[in-house]
């Protein structure tokens, strides 16, 4: 989802964005997966100054398309699946934008479900915006943007500590040994457990796994 906001950005300059916009996309080349993976994107504002964005994504049922469910096996291209969305606000300044959602809603199955999905993820950044903004009041939107950075300086740091040395192929080795142990106990307590059940005082074959 990090990269659906840099390619949104590239889109929707930051300065066209207000306070309570709510951005939804599905397309391919802005970080889109399936076209029923619908993600909704809303610009965090403190005190006037855009600091973060909130972004979800949702699994609608239906996106449009030649069949229900947006499955199409037999498609021959892009448009027989279904509705492909550009970054469109479904929400200018925390209200619905009728125009656009109509549009939207005009062309999927299932409009009621699917405006609930839609107002859901309104929701769900609404309210990830809100306790963003009181992080911000409690120590300062300066502070919180230091976070971030450091939290995504600490996480490279650590990849690239993985790719330097060899304790990650040590760590898969280890893995791999705990589970074909854990393999071999299970077949012997399946095989103690028949052997119990049966009144035999010798464990036979090991059951396959």
């Amino acid at each position: 989802m990090a990269f659906t906001v840099k390619e949104f950005l590239r889109r929707i300059p930051a300065d066209a964005l207000h306070e309570g916009d709510v951005y939804v996309t599905n397309h391919p080349e802005v970080g889109g997966n399936h076209l029923p993976d619908v993600k909704a994107v809303m610009p965090v504002f403190h005190r006037g100054r855009l600091v973060a964005f909130a972004i979800n994504v949702a699994h609608w049922p239906h996106v449009g398309g030649a069949r229900l469910g947006s499955y199409v096996a037999a498609a021959r291209d892009r448009y027989a699946e279904g509705l492909c969305i550009p970054p469109v606000p479904l929400f200018l300044a925390g209200r619905p934008n009728p125009g656009m959602m109509e549009f939207v809603l005009s062309n999927v199955r299932g409009r009621e479900a699917r405006e609930g999905d839609i107002l859901a993820q309104y929701a769900a950044n609404a309210v990830a915006a809100s306790r963003l903004k009181e992080v911000c009041d409690r120590f300062g939107a300066d502070m919180v943007l230091r976070c971030f950075d450091r939290f995504l300086d600490e996480s490279d740091r650590l990849m690239v500590r993985i790719d330097d040395d060899r304790r990650f192929d040590k760590l898969v080795a280890r893995v791999g040994r705990v589970a074909r142990l854990n393999r071999l106990l299970r077949a012997l307590r399946l095989a103690a457990f028949a052997a119990d059940v049966r009144g035999v005082c010798t464990i036979g074959p090991l059951p396959a796994i």
